[in-house]
C-alpha cells in the first residue's frame, strides 16, 4: 500500500515536525486541516520550523473530502488531547473506508476515542517523543536523539503491512522514526515519563534540569511514576523500568526546558493535566488503586489554570 495523500490535523508543534519533516518527500501530496481562524492564519503567516518557511497546503474537513473523495491515504493526528472530542467530525469527514489514522498525542487512550469513528483496525498505535521550542509560528526542533522521534507499530498481525508502508512513507522523508515491537508498552512507558517530569516542573515553573539538582523535586517525579506503572502492571503492562536515560544530559536534554505542561501555563493557556494526571486518578478510582500524589498534583495544576484564568489574583 503506497500512502500518497497525507493529511496532517493540527499545526502545533507535533505537526509542525511531521509537516517539516516530509515537506520534500516525493510523490505524496501533503496537507494541513484546519478550520476557522487558524486555518486563515496558516495560509497567510504559513509555518517557520527551523529557520525554513513550509509552503503548505491548507484545507478545512470538507474541502478535503471535496478534493479527495475517497480520503486520505493516511491521517496524522496531532491535535491537543483537549480538542481531540471536537476533531472527531473531521477525521471522520474526511476518512474513506482504506484510511489509515495514526494519533501522536499525549496519553493512552486516544486511540480509543478515535475509534468512535473510525474502525480500530485502521487505527496505528503511536507516539512520539520530541523537544521544541516555540515563539508565534516559528518553531525550532533539536535533532532527535536515539530513541527519540516518532515511534509506532502493529498491534495485530493484519495490521504489520499498514505499519511497512508507512515505514516506507518515513523512511523517503527526514522524519525520525523507530518501528517498536511493543508499542503499548511504549506508550504507556512515555506517559508515566510524561506525567513524572511534567507536572512537578509545571508546579515549581522550573526547567527539566530541577530533577538532577533537587531531591524533593525528584522524589515527586518518582512518586508520580510509581502511581502509573501500578496501574500499567493493572493491564500487564510492565514499565517498572530505568527512566535515568530521560535525564541525561548527553542525550540532548536541555536542562532548561520546559515541557508542553509549564509551556501551556506560561502562555496562559489550559492544558492537558486531565489526559495526564486526571486519567491516573480516573482509572486509580476504577481499580481501586490509590493515586495521591497524581490527585495532588491534578488539583494544583487546575488551580494554576484558574489563576491564569484570573479566577482569583490574591
Amino acid at each position: 500500500m503506497k500512502l500518497r495523500n497525507i493529511a496532517v490535523l493540527g499545526a502545533g508543534a507535533v505537526g509542525s515536525y511531521i509537516l517539516w519533516g516530509l515537506r520534500n518527500t516525493p510523490d505524496i501530496r501533503l496537507y494541513v486541516i484546519s478550520e476557522g481562524e487558524r486555518n486563515a492564519r496558516l495560509k497567510e503567516k504559513s509555518l517557520t520550523v527551523n529557520g525554513e518557511r513550509l509552503s503548505l497546503n491548507v484545507r478545512t474537513a470538507d474541502e478535503l473530502r471535496d478534493e479527495i473523495p475517497e480520503g486520505p491515504d493516511l491521517i496524522i493526528v496531532a491535535v491537543k488531547y483537549i480538542s481531540l472530542q471536537e476533531s472527531l467530525s473531521d477525521i471522520e469527514r474526511i476518512a474513506g473506508d482504506n484510511t489509515l489514522v495514526m494519533s501522536l498525542l499525549n496519553g493512552v487512550d486516544s486511540e480509543q476515542i478515535i475509534k468512535r469513528v473510525i474502525p480500530e483496525e485502521r487505527i496505528i498505535t503511536s507516539l512520539i517523543k520530541i523537544a521544541s521550542q516555540r515563539n508565534g509560528n516559528s518553531i525550532n526542533f533539536p535533532v532527535p536523539a536515539e530513541g527519540m522521534g516518532v515511534i509506532y507499530g502493529a498491534e495485530t498481525a493484519s495490521q504489520k503491512d499498514y505499519v511497512n508502508s508507512i515505514k516506507e512513507l518515513f523512511d523517503s522523508g527526514e522524519i525520525v522514526h523507530h518501528v517498536s515491537d511493543d508499542i503499548r508498552k511504549d506508550l504507556w512507558l512515555k506517559y508515566s515519563i510524561n506525567i513524572s517530569q511534567n507536572i512537578p516542573q509545571a508546579i515549581l515553573s522550573s526547567g527539566v534540569g530541577i530533577f538532577n539538582k533537587s531531591q524533593n523535586a525528584d522524589f515527586l517525579r518518582t512518586s508520580l511514576r510509581s502511581e502509573v506503572i501500578k496501574i500499567a502492571a493493572h493491564y500487564g503492562i510492565d514499565i517498572d523500568v530505568d527512566d535515568s536515560w530521560s535525564l541525561d544530559p548527553s542525550n540532548g536534554i536541555n536542562p532548561a526546558a520546559r515541557y508542553s505542561t509549564l509551556q501551556d501555563l506560561d502562555a496562559g493557556r489550559r492544558t492537558e493535566i486531565d489526559m495526564l494526571s486526571g486519567t491516573v486518578v480516573r482509572l486509580g478510582h476504577e481499580l481501586g488503586i490509590p493515586v495521591p500524589y497524581n490527585e495532588f498534583a491534578y488539583h494544583i495544576v487546575k488551580a494554576l489554570e484558574e489563576r491564569n484564568e484570573s479566577k482569583f489574583n490574591f
